[in-house]
């Protein structure tokens, strides 16, 4: 329905009889994805093309994608991408009468039955359509706001889980249900021809700039999607615009204990990643502060993941599904593991220094539940930040 220009970067609507001039997009922020336009795969035996992208702003900050893929017979499916997860949705009608659950009434957490399966409300939220690349099969506007739901489900044979998103935006309901996948299910290849330095899709080198305000040297690895850097020299906070740093305040003086420090590469898994932020945090129990430290490390093609330090020991922390898991549960179960409640608390921002893929601040708050089985740590936080309401799982091994 909407394809956006490659050379003039507007987007063009396909009337019944003439185009439509949507406006242009903005720039494409570089997300080091593993899709691109071109990128070929398959899917259960089926072929597909990507042919597509539409990029949104999340509330919190930092921004996500959405990539459609052309399968046999025109069938579209959605791609959508994000903290390193990919799941693949293919839409389904909205019945006149079985609609969806109006979009105020529902919370995170909640067990809404669909399509056959019962799916957990992790997110809630209003994004905006940022910028988009190649054919959009829906009438993309840039800057049009984006109501959804997310939802995930149990998990399936193949190592993923079920996977929703409700869609109440222009006036309307949509939904789109599929699976969490990985780019291994999906046979992944990439085009044969080189991206233009200009389409945004090309791999970012890091920038070596200077505080604005004590002029420190300062290293961003990921410059395209970071939105805060926190100075290491002078404590200011700092806002980034695509290499542009500019003052937003200054940071009360506090104690960050950390026993790596920035720019240290290590490999976990396989996988080389070097730290590209630190982040102290902590919580209050009977007036007595407990603190720990979060190394945040960056792989290219691998995204963000977390090394956490507490009490001298060590996690490495990655996303994982959360669907049927209650935070006011005793016990919760997770690939085979039992989890019994360790501790609930606020956890709070201390301090932070690096660079961060969302609008970091000194003394943010989200909800924390976490569960043990040792070794291992299954944590779930709930965070709310304007309109969106989110709720994250991560594991910590």
């Amino acid at each position: 329905m909407v394809s956006v220009c490659e050379f003039c970067h507007t987007a063009v609507a396909r009337g019944d009889k003439d185009i439509e001039d949507y406006g242009k997009v903005s720039d494409l922020v570089e997300t080091d994805s593993v899709v691109q336009i071109g990128s070929s795969g398959s899917f259960r035996g089926k072929p597909f093309e990507v042919i597509g992208r539409v990029q949104y702003d999340h509330a919190a900050g930092g921004v996500w994608d959405e990539w459609y893929l052309r399968f046999p017979g025109d069938k579209m499916a959605w791609l959508a991408e994000a903290q390193g997860q990919l799941h693949l949705t293919f839409e389904r009608p909205v019945r006149v009468k079985s609609p969806l659950p109006p979009f105020e009434s529902l919370k995170l957490g909640q067990v809404v039955p669909y399509g056959g399966q019962d799916l957990t409300v992790m997110e809630t939220g209003v994004a905006k359509a940022r910028s988009g690349q190649g054919e959009i099969p829906w009438q993309f506007r840039p800057g049009d706001d984006h109501r959804y739901v997310d939802l995930q489900g149990a998990p399936d044979p193949d190592g993923g889980s079920w996977f929703a998103t409700f869609d109440y935006s222009r006036g309307e309901q949509h939904t789109y249900i599929g699976r969490t996948v990985t780019k291994d299910k999906l046979n992944l290849s990439t085009p044969d021809w080189q991206p233009d330095p200009g389409s945004g899709t090309i791999a970012v080198a890091s920038l070596h700039l200077n505080c604005p305000k004590c002029g420190g040297s300062l290293d961003l690895h990921a410059p395209k999607e970071t939105l805060r850097v926190g100075c290491q020299h002078c404590g200011a906070l700092l806002s980034n615009d695509d290499g542009r740093l500019k003052l937003l305040t200054m940071l009360e003086k506090r104690e960050l204990h950390s026993s790596l420090p920035l720019g240290v590469r290590g490999t976990i898994e396989g996988t080389e990643y070097i730290i590209i932020g630190i982040m102290a945090r902590f919580v209050r129990y009977a007036g007595t502060t407990y603190p720990w430290t979060e190394y945040l490390l960056y792989a290219p093609g691998v995204g963000f993941r977390w090394l956490v330090e507490n009490d001298h020991h060590w996690s490495f922390v990655q996303p994982v599904t959360g669907h049927a898991m209650d935070p006011l549960s005793s016990r919760i179960y997770h690939d085979g593991h039992s989890y019994r409640i360790y501790d609930r608390a606020t956890a709070i921002v201390r301090h932070v220094i690096g660079e961060f893929y969302w609008k970091v601040q000194q003394g943010d708050c989200v909800e924390t539940a976490d569960f043990i089985a040792p070794p291992r740590m299954l944590s779930i936080e709930d965070s709310f930040a304007g309109r969106t309401h989110e709720r994250t799982v991560s594991l910590g091994t």
